[in-house]
């Protein structure tokens, strides 16, 4: 009982750490997204 909670702890840890990770990745997606569509409307 006792290694089967420890591992759901472990898998849930990893889960949020994966989702953290993966949700500042997409962010810096879309900044960089929103500075070049802002980059190429300054150059015409």
């Amino acid at each position: 009982m006792q290694g089967s909670v420890a591992k759901s702890s472990l898998f849930s840890l990893a889960f949020a750490a994966f989702l953290a990770v993966f949700r500042e990745g997409t962010e810096i997606i879309l900044f960089y997204m929103a500075l070049l569509a802002n980059a190429k409307s300054d150059m015409r």
